[in-house]
């Protein structure tokens, strides 16, 4: 009864094994030697950059997605990476990010985003009207997000 019992714990964790074992990597370990993008610009005092924010994409990691009707289509992976900017004295940030993401699904370099945010918003404040918008972003991973609280920030008196 002992024996068999080993069997079974042995059988189970062959199993678990063998199962981890064929999923499929999708790691993001980008060439040390590889070709980079480097971004540079130079800040206001008004302003804070937030850290770059790059998306990447593969033909060979597909995704897979169904319609209403429950119609299975694929869409081309992804995989989202931050990278935090350099700051200097005269206020000039930079960053270097790679075109490829290398690993087993070859990802490639889809777009970089990068953001500000005001440092001091009681300055700006009473010059904002409310709108709300419900537009999804520009640069998306193709999966729709509900909006919640979306803020169009325009000056008053002007119209869109």
């Amino acid at each position: 009864m002992k024996f068999l019992c080993n069997k079974r714990v042995l059988s189970s964790l062959f199993a678990v094994f063998f199962i981890q074992g064929c999923a499929q990597s999708d790691s993001f370990s980008p060439p040390i030697n590889g070709e980079n993008i480097h971004f540079t610009t130079t800040m206001p005092d008004e302003l804070d950059a937030l850290p770059i924010s790059a998306m990447y994409r593969s033909e060979i990691c597909r995704k897979e997605r169904r319609t209403a009707n429950m119609k299975s289509y694929s869409v081309p992976g992804f995989h989202r990476a931050t990278y935090p900017l350099s700051i200097d004295q005269s206020n000039q940030v930079e960053v270097s990010v790679p075109k490829e993401g290398g690993g087993k699904c070859d990802w490639k370099l889809s777009n970089i985003t990068f953001e500000v945010k005001l440092k001091d918003t009681s300055k700006i404040a009473p010059l904002i009207d409310d709108n709300f918008g419900m537009n999804n972003p520009a640069a998306s991973s193709g999966v729709s997000k509900p909006i919640v609280n979306y803020r169009v920030v325009r000056p008053k008196g002007r119209g869109i």
